[in-house]
């Protein structure tokens, strides 16, 4: 028995796929060794489930968290920003915070910049001057 694996047998396999019996065949076989749609739907079920759990939701809460957190700003708060400023807020708009820093420079920042609000027993952040 002799294989002939010309130029043109790659092309009439690849024809088979897309004629009826072509279809016929791989439907009769189960959809292939890995079997089929169904089995691979079992083992990404999980990983996506996986996914769910591990990083998005997470993530989701943590971005609800901080939208609660910018609702409630208001003067007189203690903050850090998101590149590390600490400032006191003198005034709080719609999308702009004004911070008061340790020198009593003023700077404006987007309300979003806002990282964290500083309770007043957190000792390892202070606004003052001495190191």
């Amino acid at each position: 028995m002799q294989l002939d694996f010309g130029p043109y047998y790659l092309m009439e396999k690849k024809m088979e796929l897309f004629s009826t019996t072509g279809l016929l065949n791989i439907a009769q076989s189960g959809g292939g060794a890995a079997g089929g749609f169904g089995y691979q739907m079992l083992i990404f079920l999980p990983i996506i489930g996986i996914f769910y759990f591990l990083m998005w939701r997470p993530q989701q809460q943590r971005q609800k968290e901080h939208q609660e957190l910018l609702k409630h700003l208001k003067v007189g708060d203690r903050v850090m920003t998101s590149g590390g400023m600490l400032g006191v807020i003198k005034q709080v708009s719609e999308k702009v915070v004004l911070l008061t820093t340790a020198n009593g420079a003023e700077v404006e920042f987007v309300r979003a910049a806002i990282a964290k609000v500083l309770k007043e027993d957190d000792n390892d952040l202070s606004l003052d001057n001495n190191p």
